[in-house]
């Protein structure tokens, strides 16, 4: 799917509704599924890839630090 994400459709992120009735692992679960491919999706007219960084910061870590 990786080579061909330039010829598959993506899903925009903003389209995708999360029922907050649901537990919260059922509604992360739903949403990945929705959202079909969580490394690449759109936002309005945006194409998203995510790229991670062998560094070994999480997420949480990088955050912390943008916010300190």
């Amino acid at each position: 799917m990786r080579d061909d994400r330039n010829r598959v459709r993506l899903v925009d992120i903003r389209s995708i509704a999360v029922d907050r009735e649901l537990p919260q692992r059922e509604r992360t679960a739903n949403f990945v599924r929705e959202l079909q491919d969580p490394e690449h999706y759109k936002c309005r007219q945006f194409n998203i890839t995510s790229v991670y960084a062998n560094n070994g910061i999480s997420l949480e870590d990088c955050l912390r630090g943008m916010m300190a």
